[in-house]
């Protein structure tokens, strides 16, 4: 079976989503986040009930851990409204935090840091 899409030249198999469907899933997740945002749903009551399911770590949860921190520590919502003094504060927990969840030490990053790191690669290959 192939759908239709509303552009002439583009058609869809029916094992792609459609633009309604790209759409509605969309309006779809941010209905369920404003829900759990109004009724104090937070990530970690949401993990533990789908502890069946792998979910991967992304920069954007990564990013969800560091506004976390923020916001516990100063009450900022958003990371453009933090200080120089805010993120070497934010930094310290952050790095805690991940060093604790992945075993492994979590260094600002820098070009001299790269630079070791580029070396360690370098020896391994």
């Amino acid at each position: 079976m192939v759908f239709q899409s509303k552009d002439p030249m583009e058609e869809l198999t029916d094992k792609q989503k459609s633009r309604q469907q790209e759409k509605a899933y969309h309006v779809l997740f941010q209905q369920i986040a404003d829900h759990c945002i109004a009724n104090s749903i937070d990530l970690k009551m949401v993990m533990d009930k789908i502890e069946r399911y792998q979910v991967a770590v992304t920069k954007e949860f990564v990013k969800g851990t560091w506004k976390a921190i923020l916001e516990t520590q100063t009450g900022k919502q958003s990371t453009t409204e933090q200080t120089k003094e805010d993120v070497q504060n934010v930094q310290k927990d952050f790095a805690e935090l991940w060093k604790e969840i992945t075993g492994e030490s979590v260094d600002w990053p820098s070009v001299e840091n790269q630079y070791l790191s580029d070396l360690d690669n370098e020896q391994y290959q």
